[in-house]
């Protein structure tokens, strides 16, 4: 009988140890799985605020960019334009330069009829 009680007692203590050393494990497991919550969480926190800043920088350029695009289509329509009247410009200035060496033409006939004039 006092095998048996010795045996008892002696499971009794190694499951006590055994139960001590499962509670610490779960304690230890239990703080580090709140470590890694506290941890996801602050992360999680900056990811959105770090988030948030990139989408409001990209509508930032997004504005920008159509903003460039609208000066941009400006500008090509006012080259456009320009080149437009320098080509009529350009074509005026061709008719009179045409219309000027017509009237020198003219003029030089005149003279040469004047002179055929004069010598007889």
């Amino acid at each position: 009988m006092k095998h048996l009680k010795d045996t008892l007692s002696h499971d009794i203590t190694n499951c006590h140890e055994k139960l001590k050393l499962a509670v610490r494990q779960n304690a230890a497991l239990h703080k580090t799985a709140q470590d890694t919550a506290e941890y996801s969480s602050k992360k999680c926190a900056a990811s959105k605020v770090k988030l948030a800043k990139l989408q409001s920088e990209s509508s930032s350029l997004l504005a920008e960019l159509e903003d460039q695009r609208e000066a941009l289509k400006n500008f090509k329509h006012q080259s456009n334009t320009e080149a437009a009247r320098n080509v009529l410009q350009i074509a005026s200035l061709a008719q009179t330069l045409e219309n000027t060496k017509v009237d020198l033409d003219n003029a030089r006939q005149a003279i040469t009829v004047l002179d055929g004039l004069n010598t007889e």
